[in-house]
């Protein structure tokens, strides 16, 4: 089997640590084997955590760095994001993606890196990219949706989908009646996720 796709969380701490903790552990738990994902806010206390962000960094694939908002500082998260570019030279399939609300906000630090909107398609694209293995797109409906939310994706509106629109609205409609932590238990339990 191949190495997973080892994601770091880059983001403010403490404002966005509660968002990096759900988009992290719900990355890994559909991505089960394929997906790993963490950031700084698990790490635990009294360890020599900037060394840790480097080795980390070291080993990650792509680094999300969640851009909330331009009046606060983001010098920590930039100098993450300078180390990583330094891995990046010799390591050309690693990626470093910027969740925004504005692109044009984003620290000139990353702007060459086409910072990602959050929006419906832009937030389904990219999971499609981190789970191109997944054969239907309820799932990825669903990640989408809990990532707008977290994310509080402004203008949220329900995602445009293939199937005739009276599917589409039983399919949400039983989607609205089972709360998205019970369906993530579900998923891991029917596919024997630890």
């Amino acid at each position: 089997m191949a190495d997973p796709l080892r994601i770091f969380i880059s983001h403010k701490m403490p404002i966005d640590t509660h968002k990096a903790e759900r988009i992290s552990s719900r990355l890994s738990l559909y991505g089960r084997e394929r997906v790993t994902c963490t950031h700084a806010g698990v790490f635990p206390v009294g360890i020599d955590w900037r060394a840790k962000v480097d080795r980390e960094l070291e080993n990650t694939d792509w680094l999300i760095v969640l851009y909330t908002s331009k009046n606060q500082d983001w010098t920590f998260c930039m100098n993450e994001c300078g180390y990583f570019q330094n891995q990046m030279r010799s390591h050309p399939n690693k990626r470093l993606i910027t969740f925004c609300h504005n692109p044009e906000e984003v620290n000139a630090a990353v702007k060459q890196f086409n910072a990602m909107e959050v929006s419906d398609d832009s937030v389904h694209n990219l999971l499609k990219e981190i789970y191109p293995y997944v054969e239907t797109e309820d799932l990825l409906h669903t990640l989408q949706r809990y990532f707008a939310t977290v994310l509080g994706n402004r203008g949220h509106r329900e995602a445009r989908s293939p199937t005739p629109r009276g599917q589409r609205e039983a399919g949400a409609a039983a989607r609205r009646r089972v709360p998205l932590v019970s369906s993530a238990v579900r998923y891991k339990q029917r596919h024997r996720c630890h």
